[in-house]
């Protein structure tokens, strides 16, 4: 285990090296004419200039060599929360992914369309220390994780038209969506800066889409700084207090950091390199067969991705239904009631090859203190500033 987090530590320090080389010549283009600045606020409420993505705060520890282009980010960010991008106009894509949820949902199924809900619980785009890094496979060893629960899409432009067009969610056909938007007088001038002409066609909704999400970043936790500061994953980090490293160590002690222990750029996720999903012994039988679905495989029933731990805090409720209201059910769950599933992942077997499932019978200390390290996990800068914010 600790060569494992040592080797992503030694990523971390590659990867910063490398983005300090980013040259970001021509990506920021500054503020908008007088003309277009007041055609826009006619419709949204953006700043006078540009924002620059490429700018923000934070530890440094995960920065990749992405290179955000603003223009397309900006368009993303209003093309995000515009409910034109469903059927009825009555749902964005903010409807199911709220910023101050790390853009997830606070309800076990969010609502779509004629107010249908969704079969499985909305993922959080901001669980990741880099959404970039994630889906893109710009992280160093890292490629494009499979997007959904059961990992059917191969990437972020599948699962965006998929969403678009699912019945229940949006139920909008994507060459609908470009005549709808096309001649809108704030697209005209957001389409143009960012692609040099008015017009509206999929592959730049899409691809604006994917810049928004692509910005998406959350390192500048609290453990994130404690990390910084100690140097060593294992130490206590003098920015917590005795329960939260109590709860790192029971943390990377027990089975928890088998699955969530690192992996390229981002620690909290599987360190498999591309063993992302899994079956935690939900129960003995499925009602979602997860992955297995997808695959037709039975060996891939009831496995689902494993999510990453970033801002975890604030993503409840918890697992692809939404079964655990609090994160205080989730440790209860793994501490007593593993179900011993054909599919479970021998990482929750009670030892290697025994077939039968852990029971790490925490305490109800070590409950308490599993739970405050893991709220350690939140990034406020990305939940609350406001360039993610809802520009309408």
């Amino acid at each position: 285990m600790k060569n494992a987090i040592y080797f992503v530590c030694s990523v971390f320090t590659i990867c910063l090296a490398f983005s300090c080389t980013k040259d970001l010549e021509d990506v920021y283009r500054g503020d908008y004419t007088t003309e277009d600045f007041n055609t826009l606020s006619s419709f949204v409420n953006l700043p006078s200039n540009v924002i620059d993505y490429n700018e923000k705060p934070g530890t440094g520890l995960f920065e990749t060599s992405t290179v955000h282009n603003n223009e397309q980010v900006t368009l993303g960010r209003v093309l995000f929360y515009d409910k034109a991008l469903s059927t009825a106009g009555e749902i964005s894509c903010a409807s199911c992914h709220h910023q101050e949820l790390a853009f997830a949902d606070d309800v076990a199924f969010s609502e779509g369309v004629r107010g249908e809900v969704t079969l499985r619980n909305s993922i959080a785009l901001g669980q990741f220390s880099s959404f970039a890094s994630e889906y893109d496979g710009t992280a160093s060893f890292n490629n494009p994780s499979p997007l959904f629960w059961d990992g059917r899409a191969s990437s972020v432009h599948d699962q965006l038209l998929e969403t678009m067009s699912n019945p229940i969610e949006m139920d909008i056909d994507i060459d609908e969506l470009a005549s709808r938007l096309q001649g809108q007088e704030h697209y005209n001038v957001l389409f143009k800066r960012a692609y040099g002409t008015e017009e509206v066609d999929n592959s730049r909704i899409l691809q604006a889409l994917e810049s928004f999400m692509n910005t998406m970043e959350g390192s500048n936790s609290t453990f994130d700084q404690g990390l910084v500061e100690q140097g060593d994953i294992f130490g206590d980090f003098n920015n917590f207090n005795a329960s939260e490293n109590r709860g790192k160590e029971i943390f990377f002690d027990s089975s928890c950091g088998s699955c969530h222990s690192g992996g390229s750029e981002a620690i909290f996720t599987d360190p498999g390199f591309g063993n992302k999903f899994a079956n935690n012994g939900l129960e003995l039988v499925y009602q979602d067969g997860g992955q297995g679905v997808h695959t037709n495989l039975q060996s891939d029933m009831g496995k689902f991705k494993i999510p990453q731990l970033r801002n975890i805090a604030q993503t409840g409720p918890y697992m692809h239904d939404g079964r655990f209201e609090t994160l205080e059910e989730v440790v209860d769950f793994y501490s007593t009631d593993i179900a011993d599933h054909p599919n479970l992942d021998q990482r929750l077997f009670a030892s290697i090859n025994s077939g039968t499932p852990k029971k790490f019978n925490f305490s109800a200390q070590e409950k308490v203190d599993l739970v405050n390290f893991l709220k350690t996990m939140s990034d406020d800068f990305l939940l609350t500033d406001s360039r993610w914010s809802d520009p309408f």
